[in-house]
């Protein structure tokens, strides 16, 4: 099949008590530079010390050190609009988790074997690129 035949997935997730709901798609590589260049410096922060093999240490890290980004990354992923950011900072936690973790399964390739290893691999090279920015833009100044 051609390229031309494509349609990347999304998923709907209804927002309760309301007739509104987010049609998510997957993060592309140019989403993740573009994320990469606006929070390079807490993207190092957010791993640092953080330990890879434990998924419950990134989460919460991730949580605790940046909720901007998570609302950045929901923001960007709503195909039918970019959500307006203080819109999604005002949805139902339980939205807000559900709407991450459909938007790391669309992410993220279905064939994966191991998702775990597949997903610390990624936090790595983000932290490596994150750092890589850090020193280019040091450098500049």
């Amino acid at each position: 099949m051609s390229l031309s035949k494509f349609r990347k997935k999304t998923r709907k997730i209804e927002i309760p008590d309301s007739d509104c709901y987010l049609n998510l798609r997957g993060l592309s590589l140019k989403n993740i530079i573009e994320i990469a260049n606006i929070y390079e410096d807490l993207i190092v922060y957010i791993f640092d010390g953080i330990n890879l093999e434990d998924n419950n240490d990134i989460v919460s890290k991730l949580i605790e050190r940046a909720p901007d980004l998570c609302y950045l990354i929901i923001s960007t992923c709503d195909e039918d609009e970019e959500a307006d950011i203080s819109n999604v900072r005002d949805l139902p936690i339980l939205t807000q988790l559900q709407a991450l973790n459909a938007i790391l399964e669309l992410t993220l390739p279905e064939k994966i074997e191991d998702l775990d290893n597949e997903i610390k691999k990624i936090v790595a090279e983000l932290s490596k690129l994150a750092k890589s920015f850090s020193k280019e833009k040091n450098k500049k100044k």
